[in-house]
């Protein structure tokens, strides 16, 4: 008999394993569960779609293109590399996963990609999107002894603080949106790709992508606000010694100073330069065409023109990144100290294990 371990959706094939071949399987351990049922999964994918909000636009158009569709390793990384941001606390393993995922990606080369997808296709067509699914009825017969690992407050974090637990993790959570505010500038490529102006079609595509791109730097201010708000109201009122509460209100604040809190007005000027640039190009329709791969345009006026707003954006692009450069290490140093001392604040060492 074999002990079986799922983790996230793998614990629905646990699952369905200890479903079909019980007399196999000795114990069952399942780490963050997946939905077992269609219902639990459109619950699921609401949460998901709300959670992402503008980034799910951005994984779409990147599954949508040719690289994606064929496997190039590159593509997928940074798709998943979206569909992840959320999935972790702290930024470091946030890296460290997306990291070795990239790698992995580029060990399995193209043919592996496509060949693995179309197993998952076939999978999700078998269990997710069925309409009847559901799991739970026959679970209800399995007499196999299980353990479920599932997120909250973690254990070690319970037993280290207390009831400060959920306000320390509030914490975590609240440098996880310091991190991805930085890397707001790294999204901004994909809004002017080599066919940005090719066609009618394409340019409207290039304005969809700019929208979408301004509508994410709004997320992220109005949640890195209420993060901050409701972190600074609770910590500020609980019942909490005070240099516990100073540590805690030190941290936020060195957080808000480090990070651009105003991420829109940090990028207000390249979104305005790239909207009179795909403006410009929106009345130019049938006035160029591309040779070569390269924009030729009828007459010379507006050839420099385009030169000159493509020069301004890319200007404003390459500041913002040095900007964000900096912000960066500034971050990493902020979460450094800041881990220092939430490792383990009272000074405490984890109990004996026997």
């Amino acid at each position: 008999m074999w002990q079986r371990l799922g983790h996230s959706w793998g614990t629905v094939l646990a699952l369905e394993y200890a479903l079909r071949h019980s007399t196999h399987v000795a114990r069952l351990i399942l780490m963050n569960p997946a939905p077992a049922s269609a219902s639990d999964v459109a619950v699921l994918r609401k949460a998901y779609l709300e959670r992402l909000g503008a980034d799910m636009d951005l994984q779409k158009e990147i599954v949508a293109t040719a690289a994606y569709q064929t496997g190039d390793p590159e593509t997928v990384a940074a798709r998943y590399r979206i569909h992840f941001e959320h999935a972790l606390v702290r930024p470091e393993d946030y890296e460290s996963l997306t990291t070795r995922m990239k790698a992995a990606f580029v060990r399995q080369g193209r043919e592996g990609i496509v060949k693995a997808r179309a197993v998952e296709d076939r999978l999700y067509r078998d269990t997710w999107q069925a309409l009847d699914y559901d799991l739970m009825p026959k679970l209800g017969a399995l007499r196999i002894p299980t353990l479920v690992l599932t997120g909250g407050v973690k254990g070690q974090d319970r037993w280290r603080y207390g009831p400060y637990a959920p306000m320390v993790q509030g914490m975590s959570r609240f440098y996880n949106s310091m991190w991805a505010s930085v890397g707001t500038m790294d999204n901004l490529e994909p809004v002017l790709k080599d066919n940005a102006f090719r066609d009618a079609r394409e340019v409207r595509k290039t304005r969809a992508r700019l929208e979408a791109f301004r509508e994410r730097t709004r997320n992220i201010d109005a949640d890195i606000d209420a993060a901050a708000g409701r972190l600074l109201a609770d910590i500020e009122h609980a019942d909490v010694p005070d240099y516990m509460r100073a540590k805690m209100l030190e941290g936020i604040r060195s957080g808000m100073r480090h990070s651009p809190i105003r991420v829109t007005a940090q990028v207000t000027p390249m979104v305005d330069a790239l909207e009179e640039l795909v403006a410009f190009m929106e009345s130019r329709r049938g006035r160029y065409h591309y040779e070569d791969g390269e924009l030729v345009f009828d007459v010379d006026p507006d050839a420099a023109r385009f030169n000159r707003l493509l020069d301004g954006v890319l200007s404003l692009q390459s500041r913002a990144k040095a900007d964000t450069a900096w912000r960066r290490e500034r971050l990493k140093d902020t979460t450094a100290t800041f881990g220092e001392w939430a490792e383990d604040p009272f000074n405490r060492r984890p109990p004996d294990r026997k």
